[in-house]
């Protein structure tokens, strides 16, 4: 039995040690992470290469007027794609103001971007009603039931309300204001 714990106690404190490295080894990793990273970019640039050949190829065999028209697609969707770029760069930057006036983190603008400006609005408005609602949720956590009691209509608290009150909730008001304790606790 003392032997298992032993041997336990060694394991544990083999995985806390940490693991030294000569620099033979880090040098190795090194290249390993350069090669893996190289080998990854040639391989995406090969993809590309490839892809434009076919389309050029396809190309080839078009007419002129067929060779035009696709070329004339192909810059149509180029404009497209930038002109979405420019709408949500344009976009983000609106969100980042309406977002510091509000109050929400700038780091949360991309959940809220969109490309319509006002689908991007009501993900504001959303995002920032549901943090305060997580606010408030934790803020009444942390100081517990929130008001002591109900007040009557002159804002003071009354006999028959006080009386209704949880002992931690009568103990709040007496820490917070005793006079008025000593008044509501006499019958």
């Amino acid at each position: 039995m003392e032997d298992n714990k032993q041997l336990d106690q060694e394991q544990n404190g083999a995985a806390e040690a940490p693991k030294t490295f000569t620099q033979e080894e880090v040098d190795k990793m090194l290249q390993a992470e350069a090669d893996r990273r190289v080998s990854s970019a040639l391989a995406k640039k090969e993809k590309e290469t490839q892809r434009k050949i076919a389309e050029a190829e396809r190309l080839a065999k078009l007419s002129d007027e067929d060779r035009f028209q696709a070329e004339l697609d192909t810059r149509e969707r180029a404009l497209a794609e930038k002109e979405r770029e420019l709408t949500l760069s344009q976009n983000r930057v609106s969100a980042l103001q309406v977002m510091e006036k509000s109050g929400v983190p700038a780091s949360l603008v991309e959940f809220v971007l969109h490309e319509e400006a006002d689908t991007m609005m009501s993900n504001i408005k959303t995002l920032k009603s549901e943090i305060d609602k997580a606010v408030q949720m934790q803020v009444a956590s942390k100081i517990g039931s929130g008001a002591p009691g109900k007040a009557d209509v002159n804002g003071k608290l009354s006999k028959e309300t006080f009386a209704k009150l949880s002992i931690s909730e009568k103990a709040k008001i007496y820490s917070t204001n005793p006079e008025l304790y000593e008044e509501l606790s006499k019958k």
